[in-house]
């Protein structure tokens, strides 16, 4: 299960906006960081959210988390892959679904 200290940092992660953001601006955010605390709790296998959490919100190498979690770096590169496919499929399916577009 993820703990909520592992998704306080979410809205770091998600940095870089110009420093006159608009409220627009700052309401999409926060409407995409409850999107993707969902994403990561439930539609991520365990060990895909560990790896999506240690390399993006935590900063550290593949080859870190690999040593960590006793696989080689090759694995890790793959869970990353299938992680961040399922959630761009996960977040271009609410999209399209909350524009009114699905297929």
């Amino acid at each position: 299960m993820l703990s909520g200290a592992q998704l306080d940092g979410l809205p770091e992660l998600l940095q870089g906006l110009a420093d006159g953001e608009t409220s627009d601006n700052r309401a999409e955010r926060s409407r995409l960081v409850a999107l993707l605390r969902v994403l990561l709790r439930e539609e991520l296998t365990p060990l895909q959210r560990r790896v999506v959490l240690g390399l993006f919100l935590e900063g550290k190498s593949q080859r870190q988390l690999a040593r960590e979690l006793g696989v080689q770096p090759a694995a890790i590169s793959r869970v990353k892959a299938r992680a961040t496919k399922r959630l761009h499929q996960c977040v271009w399916y609410y999209e399209c679904g909350r524009r009114g577009r699905l297929p």
